[in-house]
């Protein structure tokens, strides 16, 4: 067989960073390895992952979601809808039609008036927001048994079918019973197991509990945030106790409001839950954060604690587009234009301890964030305690008069700064609205505004202090032209005084890369 490979590899090792990369014919299989048949996966778009790992288990499991993680495809797409495209080649010919004719107002059999319940879970379950960013395109699938599965789903990697195929290498091979061979490895744990939130687009840490730490996520529309914490136990397999929301509630009693509409044809909502009132899609829950978040980051501290910092929200309350129904019985595109208008960065950071399962929030500290900011924690000093969480492209507030929030959303700035976490907590005046207990570092030479392309690498002395710490930032953007770049640059965080710095390049410029730092402390 003919293996090709293209890998970029960065080297570390010292203090130059170089960039290589190897495409070539291989056949010896001891140095470029196998590659094997596709793994069904039961669940498409599956974005966010983690590992858990149960007490005495000798494996772990992956824990995943795809949108919409407490829904089923059933739930938001229309099976019969999804068939007919599927026969008219929507896989083939581009996702236009998935993304025009699903759950929403631009159904089909809405439009020509021949179901007026077609619209029923955007209506009903997401207030009439529209589905925005492909929403409806990440639930249609060809494999009917996916179609009924719940969308946050558990991989027991170890279980002796998990890796089953039938050794096809092409997607378009796949089928049923493709499928069925390792569907016994896959635990559903969505709804059935207390998981009541859109949590895509959140921020996810582990701690030493073994839990999966759940921060922020999606409400109704894209950019309107969560207030949530949502912890995953692995001992349990399930999700501990938080407030259900009526939306779902009613739709699991009257799925598609079919019963609901009998009665009244034009509902807008099932009865006594509004979904433009935050406490039926969020019901308040003392875990609750201060500010909801979409595309926050989470940070795990040496305190045992969490950070969390960035993120958007929006006022769900001024409600959809007026003229939503009208517009897709017209083919018209759907704006939501007073509600994104309402759009805001979170500048305030919050500290949530797991013992008590409470937030705190550093009013005294505000800074504003791109989505998914960059943070390291690093070691200043001998003690315990002696500690910051540095940040990357963060900007002092644009409209400091706001309650909460920042209405500038960009282009943020190169700057690095770093957060005296503990020295806001101890604070007197932690509640008092402030840009206190940060200072500024260095401002890097690229712009990178948006998630992972970083590692870093550290050196300890025999006391276990901190000798080196190596902080890396590939790719990126030129502000001025747009132009994506290849650009390496490094910091070391325990200089007198750290400063990015250019290390090197890589053979094809990219921007919001993943970078995996490897055993050897090379970067891949």
């Amino acid at each position: 067989m003919k293996f090709i490979r293209h890998v970029v590899i960065v080297s570390v090792v010292g203090v130059s960073a170089i960039a290589y990369a190897q495409s070539e014919d291989c056949l010896d299989k001891s140095v470029c390895g196998e590659v094997s048949p596709l793994i069904p996966m039961q669940s498409t778009e599956a974005v966010h992952m983690g590992l858990v790992w149960k007490k005495n288990s000798q494996t772990p499991k992956i824990l995943f979601h795809s949108r919409f993680p407490e829904y089923t495809p059933n739930d938001v797409a229309d099976p019969a809808v999804v068939d007919a495209l599927i026969a008219g080649g929507a896989l083939t010919n581009g996702v236009q039609d998935f993304n025009r004719s699903l759950r929403d107002v631009r159904h089909p059999s809405f439009r020509d008036g021949s179901n007026p319940t077609a619209d029923s879970f955007q209506r009903l379950t997401y207030g009439g927001f529209l589905l925005r960013q492909g929403l409806s395109q990440s639930v249609p699938t060809r494999i009917i048994a996916n179609r009924t599965m719940e969308r946050q789903l558990l991989w027991d990697i170890g279980h002796p079918d998990a890796f089953r195929t039938n050794g096809k290498f092409h997607t378009a091979l796949l089928d049923e019973a493709d499928f069925a061979l390792n569907r016994p490895s896959f635990k559903e744990v969505g709804f059935s197991k207390g998981n009541y939130y859109n949590t895509y687009c959140n921020a996810r840490v582990t701690l030493a509990d073994g839990r999966i730490y759940v921060f922020g996520g999606h409400d109704m529309q894209s950019q309107n945030g969560l207030y949530k914490v949502n912890v995953f136990d692995p001992e349990t397999e399930s999700w501990i106790p938080r407030a259900r929301p009526c939306t779902i509630d009613n739709w699991r009693a009257d799925p598609f409001g079919l019963t609901l509409f009998a009665s009244d044809p034009a509902a807008r909502n099932y009865p006594g839950c509004n979904q433009l009132d935050i406490q039926s899609t969020q019901p308040s829950d003392p875990s609750d954060g201060k500010y909801a978040r979409w595309y926050p980051t989470a940070v795990p501290l040496p305190n045992n604690t969490v950070l969390i910092i960035g993120g958007t929200d929006q006022d769900a309350s001024v409600g959809p587009d007026p003229l939503a129904a009208q517009k897709g019985i017209q083919d018209q595109a759907q704006q939501d234009a007073a509600f994104s208008a309402t759009r805001r960065t979170q500048v305030v950071p919050e500290i949530y301890d797991p013992k008590t399962d409470r937030h705190i929030a550093l009013e005294n500290a505000r800074m504003s964030f791109p989505l998914y900011p960059q943070a390291e924690i690093v070691q200043t000093g001998p003690g315990a305690n002696d500690w910051k969480v540095c940040t990357h492209s963060g900007v002092r507030l644009q409209n400091p008069i706001e309650p909460g929030g920042d209405r500038f959303f960009g282009p943020f700035d190169k700057k690095t700064w770093c957060l005296d976490v503990l020295g806001a907590l101890a604070d007197p005046k932690r509640d008092v609205p402030a840009e206190n207990h940060w200072t500024f570092v260095s401002e890097a030479l690229r712009d990178r505004h948006y998630c992972c392309p970083t590692a870093s690498i550290m050196q300890t002395d025999k006391s276990g202090r901190t000798a080196s710490h190596k902080w890396y930032m590939f790719s990126g953007r030129n502000r001025d032209t747009g132009d994506l770049t290849a650009t390496i640059e490094m910091i070391e965080l325990t200089d007198r005084k750290p400063q990015w710095r250019e290390v090197g390049q890589l053979l094809h410029p990219s921007t919001t890369s993943k970078v995996v730092l490897l055993p050897d402390r090379r970067i891949q």
